[in-house]
């Protein structure tokens, strides 16, 4: 569960986030994800786990993201870093989700 989803937010998306295999595929960044619905949009989320560190070369990530309405059909997932730490950049191999 993401650290910024709010306790009564009652629908839920369950997304995975492959990083991919290249030697420098993995980041240091801070990751950031909404979802586009048919109807709106979600808040943006940071993906983060303060317990093990994220998007490491070959890693697949799961993160459970909380909205407080119906989106409606899922169009796409939006993701982007800040940038920063030591190993900026980022190979993402492949998204999912299911509702």
């Amino acid at each position: 569960m993401l650290e910024d989803n709010m306790d009564q937010d009652i629908y839920m998306y369950l997304i995975c986030v492959t990083t991919g295999w290249s030697v420098s595929a993995g980041t240091s960044s801070k990751v950031y994800m909404y979802l586009k619905g048919s109807w709106a949009d979600s808040r943006s989320h940071c993906l983060f786990n303060s317990n093990q560190q994220l998007f490491q070369r070959g890693a697949r990530n799961w993160f459970l993201l909380t909205t407080p309405d119906d989106i409606g059909d899922l169009l796409s997932v939006v993701v982007w870093t800040d940038f920063s730490g030591s190993q900026p950049s980022w190979s993402v191999h492949l998204v999912n989700s299911s509702t």
